[in-house]
């Protein structure tokens, strides 16, 4: 292989690489107001936050999160949740949808370490 490749592969890599890791930097500053009420591992004052992905959609996620009481008038499966935990009111948060894959990427990758 050309040397000129190999470093054109390896410079496309690293970019990879300082992308993820700065997505994770945002996902753990963003995901410090979730583990006032969220733990990763068992419930809390709102649901645990492991394999969330797995139970609910990213757009579910994402209209519980930023309107979570409009969201719970509206939705059955949001209102069971609701009413699980006591009718605590989640704080609305004003956050994008990349903004919270960034979040559940970084609590994510936390969980695998944990492994």
């Amino acid at each position: 292989m050309r040397p000129a490749l190999v470093i054109i592969l390896a410079l496309i890599i690293l970019s990879f690489q300082t992308k993820k890791l700065e997505k994770n930097k945002i996902g753990k500053k963003l995901a410090a107001s979730c583990t006032n009420c969220h733990l990763a591992y068992d419930s809390n004052v709102g649901p645990t936050l492991l394999n969330i992905r797995k139970r609910r959609s990213l757009d579910w996620i994402y209209q519980f999160t930023i309107n979570p009481m409009k969201f719970v008038s509206e939705n059955s499966q949001a209102r069971e949740v609701f009413n699980k935990y006591n009718r605590v009111q989640m704080t609305a948060f004003k956050l994008t949808k990349s903004e919270i894959s960034s979040i559940l990427d970084y609590i994510d990758n936390v969980q695998q370490k944990k492994k």
